[in-house]
């Protein structure tokens, strides 16, 4: 008989928002910005990394919605570990 186990990260089973809303933080403070506020965060979750920069940041350089969105992604992972 094979067993499966499911792991539901997306907020279903396990509520991600705090580790969401750090990672932003992260990020943001490592571009040597202020961090949106935590409401702000949670709007754009769902969106795509570079399209919740945009919205976050909607008068900065597409090349700084990517590197936030690169920043994010390693704050959000250090946190995991």
């Amino acid at each position: 008989m094979t067993k499966l186990a499911i792991f539901d990260c997306d907020g279903t089973l396990v509520d991600s928002q705090a580790n969401i809303c750090m990672a932003m933080e992260h990020a943001f403070e490592e571009a040597g910005l202020t961090p949106p506020m935590r409401h702000e965060t949670r709007r754009v979750v769902g969106l795509s990394l570079v399209e919740s920069m945009r919205m976050l940041l909607p008068e900065a350089a597409d090349d700084l919605h990517h590197d936030l969105a690169d920043k994010y992604r390693a704050a959000f992972w250090a946190l995991r570990s």
